[in-house]
């Protein structure tokens, strides 16, 4: 059954309805008997399906399939008169063997990733810098956070400044709760998408607000952080307040101009 669901959510990719696609993957992610059965690529397909229809971009830099393009994939958040860059990379824990990974053995690769999308930024720029990273997985431990802003600070960057980006857990409860809650269209989310995006930079971009969350660097140029679905809920009970706006950002537009401006980078 796994199987049958997971070949619905790959192998059709954008052939079929976002929101089915979407939908699917939500339904394999809050089932835990689904996630043991998954392996990373499973987990990477499902995160994709998911942010691209709750945040409505997730655009890959060289690739058409999730894991394919370095980094694993972009999240672009606009807004009027601003644009926000963040990668993002699916971390799949064994919830057979543990429920918490350290993450000892990604953070040269997560590196690696954000170098080289600093690099396409500095080429072929689009937008300011990169913001952040979003790390999607049922659980982090959250000192890994923390080393991986301090690895990040002790390598050299093409800018060849410091990065003063943030890095998020961005736990996998929160990314589900947020698809079903634009299912449902709560707090008329699909009529409010510019405030919703820029709530969610604001969340990904701004101190610890939990108590269990990582220490932040001393030094404060980095940001260790989780976004939680406690986080989520309260996003959209601030969208609740918000009238619906008169402008409403074409994102299939936004995209196709993306891959057009690449395309043309590349030849």
């Amino acid at each position: 059954m796994l199987e049958t669901e997971y070949q619905k959510v790959v192998d059709y990719g954008p052939l079929v309805n976002v929101e089915q696609r979407a939908s699917l993957a939500l339904g394999m992610c809050e089932s835990e008997d689904s996630l043991r059965e998954m392996d990373w690529s499973d987990f990477e397909h499902c995160v994709d399906a998911m942010l691209k229809y709750s945040i409505g971009t997730s655009h890959l830099y060289g690739g058409t399939e999730p894991g394919t393009g370095v980094p694993d994939g972009t999240l672009t958040l606009n807004w009027p008169d601003n644009d926000c860059l963040y990668m993002w990379d699916a971390k799949f824990v064994d919830l057979i063997k543990n429920n918490e990974t350290t993450l000892s053995d990604e953070y040269s690769k997560i590196f690696k990733h954000l170098k080289q999308l600093e690099t396409k930024q500095k080429n072929a720029p689009i937008y300011n810098d990169v913001k952040g990273i979003c790390l999607f997985s049922p659980g982090i431990s959250k000192t890994s956070i923390t080393r991986l802003a301090e690895f990040i600070q002790e390598q050299n960057l093409p800018s060849g400044t410091d990065w003063k980006g943030s890095i998020c857990y961005f736990e996998l409860n929160a990314l589900t709760r947020l698809t079903k809650m634009k299912m449902e269209n709560r707090s008329g989310i699909k009529q409010k998408m510019g405030t919703f995006e820029q709530a969610l930079h604001q969340y990904l971009s701004t101190p610890a607000k939990h108590s269990n969350e990582p220490d932040v660097i001393d030094n404060n140029r980095y940001r260790a952080l989780h976004l939680s679905e406690q986080d989520i809920i309260e996003i959209f009970d601030y969208l609740s307040t918000q009238s619906n706006e008169t402008f409403e950002f074409d994102k299939q537009e936004h995209m196709s101009y993306l891959e057009f401006n690449f395309s043309l980078s590349n030849n």
